[in-house]
């Protein structure tokens, strides 16, 4: 205890009042994860101002067996920046490295620390004529640090990936204090091991990404926006399969929302604007970039009509009919706090296979909970559904929460069954280690570990997320880990087993 108290002093020296909170009050923004389930403890926050402060910061916490928990804007929902106990730890928050670097339109490219926000990147690209295309509803709050350490995707992936695909170089603060620049604009690029591929999405647990250089893109040509009204899953698919096609792949936007999801927003926010006359079991939220045929989304909706995989559809005539149908859309998530507790998947399948995902879900759920509310929503162009579940609304939320893990474990093994993911866009974090290791391949774990101990071989860098545990060693259930069953750690999963 004495080493780590001296630790906290050099840190304070070094940082000054700007750079370093150790009083309780001011470290609470913080301690506490979005959706309210991962709280924790740690000796003190970090803000350095710049990369060589960050190298001291991680120089320090090595010397004394420090955790370091690199957080952007806090709004990860898996507790991948939240303390995880495992270790004395601290927390890094990158909110004052927020700077654009550079902007160079002839290499379509900016240069943002890591610390700037998604809507600082994009108005940034939106001054010298280009756009940064990634989105998500969080855009004003969350970092583009968060969103590299996530391989974080969003409303328009069906178009334009995830992040990943849009960082072209890297600058990296390793665990042993070594700062790895591989700032570079090249869009052509095989001179090493595409090292920098390691850092995204593995949530800061194998280095800390303080500057990234971007590429951006054309900015869109006449975008209209239309909601749907379909029968059901296959028909929705089938429909993106059809205006894919014979728009020539301009879609850049297709989400799917349920009845049941339209219906809570309607309850709590009567002032919305309904997508469409008619309760459809089903709607697409779509975004077709036309360029100069602004005839061509009603040619592809028409013919939907008459194939008879559509219901019924409106074009949004003007920008506050689009505002209204997205506030819709965004709001699900906070709505559905409002209708009690709520157990969160974050989902992603073949296409093809969404269809049975939702129905043999949905009959899985039901079995274990009868009277559970399936809340659907989340981004049908890329497969990736967010499979929320409400509490039945005479439950107590903490016997509703305390299924989260049989309700995960049915859920997850439909998944890999049909060829998907546990994890399509929010992370492992802490809240999937336990799936994580129960559902991928003792030579995937191992290969994860390797990397992991040949890069930080003393857990210095977000211990307790991602990366399992070795064979043998006990993981938290979410039931325990979010405290609503009582219970300290599952002793009987061990590597790859089920």
């Amino acid at each position: 205890m004495e080493q780590q108290y001296l630790a906290l002093n050099r840190l304070d020296r070094l940082l000054g009042r700007a750079g370093w909170i150790d009083q309780a009050t001011a470290m609470q923004p913080y301690l506490n994860e979005r959706r309210g389930h991962f709280h924790g403890e740690v000796m003190g926050v970090a803000r350095p101002r710049d990369s060589g402060q960050l190298v001291d910061i991680v120089t320090v916490a090595g010397e004394y067996g420090l955790g370091v928990i690199a957080q952007g804007g806090n709004t990860g929902l898996c507790g991948g920046a939240a303390p995880s106990g495992m270790k004395p730890e601290i927390i890094v928050s990158l909110e004052r490295m927020n700077r654009i670097l550079a902007s160079e339109p002839l290499d379509d490219v900016i240069v943002a620390e890591a610390g700037c926000t998604l809507a600082q990147v994009q108005q940034a690209a939106e001054r010298i004529g280009r756009c940064f295309p990634i989105t998500y509803a969080v855009r004003e709050e969350c970092t583009i640090g968060g969103n590299i350490a996530t391989n974080a995707g969003g409303m328009n992936t069906i178009r334009y990936g995830n992040t990943r695909r849009w960082v072209l170089g890297l600058e990296v603060v390793l665990a042993d204090g070594s700062l790895w620049n591989n700032l570079k604009y090249l869009h052509k690029d095989n001179s090493n091991y595409a090292l920098q591929e390691l850092f995204i999405g593995t949530e800061g647990t194998l280095g800390i990404v303080t500057k990234a250089a971007l590429r951006l893109a054309a900015k869109p040509g006449r975008v209209y926006t239309a909601m749907l009204a379909v029968p059901d899953i296959g028909a929705a698919v089938k429909g993106l399969c059809h205006l894919r096609r014979v728009s020539g792949d301009r879609i850049i936007t297709c989400e799917l929302l349920s009845r049941a999801c339209v219906e809570i927003v309607r309850r709590h926010m009567p002032d919305a604007v309904m997508p469409l006359w008619m309760d459809a079991p089903w709607y697409l939220l779509l975004e077709i970039e036309t360029g100069r045929d602004e005839t061509i989304l009603d040619e592809c909706l028409a013919s939907g009509i008459e194939s008879r995989w559509l219901l019924d559809w409106k074009k949004g005539g003007d920008d506050e009919i689009r505002r209204q149908w997205w506030k819709i859309r965004n709001s699900i998530p906070s709505i559905q706090k409002m209708e009690g507790a709520s157990i969160k998947h974050d989902l992603s399948v073949p296409i093809s296979r969404m269809d049975q995902l939702v129905t043999q879900g949905c009959t899985a759920m039901k079995a274990i909970c009868p009277d559970v509310r399936p809340m659907i929503f989340g981004h049908l162009g890329d497969g990736n559904l967010h499979f929320n579940l409400s509490q039945p609304p005479d439950m107590a939320p903490e016997r509703f929460l305390s299924m989260w893990d049989e309700c995960s474990e049915r859920m997850h093994d439909l998944v890999m069954m049909l060829g998907g993911s546990i994890a399509a866009e929010h992370g492992i974090g802490q809240l999937k280690r336990r799936e994580l290791q129960r559902t991928q391949s003792p030579l995937t774990l191992r290969l994860m570990r390797a990397v992991k101990n040949a890069l930080d071989p003393e857990d210095i860098l977000n211990p307790g997320k991602v990366v399992p545990p070795a064979p043998g060693q006990a993981v938290r259930s979410v039931s325990s880990l979010i405290g609503v069953d009582g219970a300290s750690e599952n002793q009987g999963e061990t590597d790859g087993s089920k």
